[in-house]
């Protein structure tokens, strides 16, 4: 099964304040419809990292952490290379 058919960004926006610890932030819809808003894209001391508002992901595996953080990332990646352009 591929990401796509499990979650899909449903709104992503990428901060453009240079001075900003935040990079992004967006929505994901999840194949059962649920929806987690405010996933966030931070730069902290050692690079880039995921945040969720409050415990909206308290009690999910480590693979769909890992997999969320893949299509953000992604995203993101794409967001960056399109400003380049």
């Amino acid at each position: 099964m591929k990401l796509g058919d499990i979650m899909k960004i449903v709104s992503f926006t990428k901060v453009n304040k240079v001075d900003s610890i935040l990079k992004a932030s967006a929505s994901i819809k999840f194949a059962d419809g649920r929806v987690i808003h405010d996933v966030r894209i931070l730069e902290g001391d050692n690079g880039l990292f995921i945040s969720f508002k409050d415990e909206q992901m308290t009690n999910c595996s480590k693979k769909l952490l890992n997999e969320i953080e893949e299509i953000m990332f992604d995203e993101y990646d794409k967001e960056v290379i399109e400003d380049r352009d």
